[in-house]
């Protein structure tokens, strides 16, 4: 589970010969796991690094972009970025400290560390982050400003036109339990003996991502193991990942046939769970009650998961409906927790079961956040077993000799 380069790394080379369309969440499954084959910590991999040893380099440009994004500012408020005197080209001298923001950012950071490490306690077991503060700007405010409304000794004035109710506001519904909240997900989804008969889904829609990174994707199920993926990939040509179950997984792309790592077969994994009916992996985990939200319009039971590398999960469901509307993921880092976000949305029912037409997937760096608009999605389709078997790679030519 690492990136060469991070983020950036392996969704670009991916598209050579990882996993493009599924790069979030094998940056996911890397992001909290340092024992990760050569996912070295970055003062083995960069330059000048003094606040931050003990990150691993998969992490890096996650927190770099919580960083850019909390203070509204772009890479180059920092570091320093040249033109390259043999072709012009921008070139990022990362260990550079001539910026006297490079360096303020610095004893930011310690602050940070130093808040978190001896008051985590008291600011509910998450801390604070660089978007506590600063809330997209670089100065962030100190003071509340004046004059005030009123202080803490009054009441707020009512509105004008407010008048006194004669009818009591409505009791909110009680709290249900986390197992109730579960339950009602699957009945929801359409219940256990409907996601039964569902043998086989096969989805087809597209990938959409900003710089129009859009491309057509048809995705397949079959069972609760086997998973492919096929995108027709702009200049790149059609690129296609499959689970084959207990056998593995594979990667097929204008460079030819691959095993996958165990990486990418976790990311296969997490990729089947997000397209199938129920998108919590059963046993269901111990899930804590974590409060009511709102999500659009939608009141929302929030429900929570904590893995044991520290990784925080919360699940919203629909309050009326049962639904899943959004999952949550905080993964955990040496500086702050880097955040992704899924929605789920435009469910429809598909042979007795519901399934979402949209599903939005919201990075940090907006560059690895995407789409998928499903146009056509259809159960029980003759899916051959064959489809996900490895494709034997085409026979090396030997050169004659030359006479």
């Amino acid at each position: 589970m690492t990136l060469k380069n991070i983020l950036r790394g392996l969704c670009l080379a991916a598209a050579f010969g990882v996993s493009l369309p599924l790069s979030n969440w094998t940056r996911r499954a890397v992001a909290g796991t340092q024992q990760a084959q050569g996912d070295k910590p970055v003062e083995q991999t960069r330059k000048n690094i003094q606040v931050l040893k003990g990150l691993p380099e998969s992490q890096l440009f996650p927190v770099m972009n919580l960083v850019s994004v909390s203070l509204g500012v772009k890479c180059d408020f920092c570091h320093v970025k040249q033109k390259d005197p043999a072709g012009g080209a921008d070139v990022w001298v990362w260990e550079s400290d001539e910026k006297e923001h490079k360096r303020i950012g610095r004893q930011m950071m310690r602050m940070t560390l130093d808040i978190n490490k001896n008051n985590l306690d008291a600011l509910g077991g998450y801390g604070v982050t660089c978007y506590t503060c600063h809330r997209g700007t670089t100065g962030g405010p100190r003071l509340p400003p004046l004059p005030v409304t009123v202080s803490g000794h009054e009441d707020h004035p009512a509105a004008p036109s407010a008048t006194p109710s004669a009818t009591p506001a409505a009791a909110r519904p009680p709290r249900p339990t986390p197992d109730q909240i579960l339950q009602r997900y699957v009945e929801a989804v359409g219940g256990r003996a409907a996601v039964a008969k569902i043998q086989t889904v096969v989805m087809k829609g597209t990938r959409e991502a900003s710089q129009n990174r859009n491309w057509p994707v048809e995705i397949t199920l079959k069972g609760a193991d086997k998973f492919s993926l096929v995108a027709s990939v702009p200049q790149q040509g059609r690129i296609t990942q499959s689970l084959n179950g207990a056998q593995g997984g594979w990667i097929e792309n204008a460079r030819g046939v691959r095993e996958a790592t165990a990486d990418e077969l976790a990311a296969f994994r997490n990729s089947a769970l997000l397209y199938a009916p129920v998108k919590i992996r059963e046993p269901f985990p111990a899930l804590d009650f974590n409060g009511r939200t709102k999500i659009g319009e939608r009141d929302a039971w929030v429900l929570r998961a904590t893995s044991a590398d520290g990784v925080v999960t919360r699940y919203a469901f629909d309050a009326e409906t049962g639904l899943l509307l959004r999952q949550t993921t905080l993964t955990p880092t040496v500086l702050v927790p880097v955040p992704q976000q899924i929605d789920y949305e435009d469910y429809r029912d598909v042979g007795g079961v519901k399934l979402p037409f949209t599903i939005r997937i919201s990075e940090i760096d907006t560059f690895f956040s995407s789409t998928r608009k499903f146009t056509e999605i259809k159960p029980n389709v003759p899916v051959d077993d064959v489809q996900f078997h490895m494709p034997s790679p085409p026979p090396k030519v030997t050169p004659k000799p030359k006479s």
